[in-house]
């Protein structure tokens, strides 16, 4: 995700915290929206063209784009789920090979301070230590 999508080199993600990679994906998404916006006002104007009665729906372009609000889960805390994992993934594939399927895993003093950084930067942005705690526990684990 980082290099593709947002052009970061490893150095530059390595030097990111996890609020400066979430407000980068926060502005993917945007810009992401800004363009699809474009389509969805084509498409609300060819459906008002073709109404057949001047008490059909009149539609708007926002009904074609999905907003946050539209989610059913809390879009802010998903996001910063979805970016400690991307984080992870990225952090991992940097690791030594021990195998063509497998890296060098972290040991449990590296996790255990990864984790009190991801924790600290939740809490650091106004999440209690119980949230963070569940965000960085849910990242990390299957649905």
């Amino acid at each position: 995700m980082a290099k593709f999508d947002l052009g970061l080199t490893w150095k530059e993600f390595s030097e990111l915290t996890p609020s400066m990679f979430a407000a980068l994906r926060k502005r993917k998404t945007i810009a992401f929206r800004y363009q699809c916006f474009a389509t969805a006002i084509v498409a609300a104007d060819n459906r008002n063209c073709h109404r057949s009665d001047s008490g059909d729906r009149v539609w708007r372009a926002e009904d074609y784009v999905i907003g946050e609000d539209d989610l059913e889960r809390d879009p802010e805390r998903e996001q910063i789920k979805q970016n400690i994992a991307s984080a992870y993934a990225l952090m991992m594939s940097a690791r030594k090979p021990i195998s063509p399927k497998e890296r060098e895993p972290l040991s449990l003093d590296e996790m255990k301070a990864w984790r009190k950084k991801i924790v600290r930067d939740l809490i650091n942005q106004g999440w209690s230590l119980e949230d963070a705690d569940t965000i960085f526990d849910e990242s990390l684990t299957r649905e």
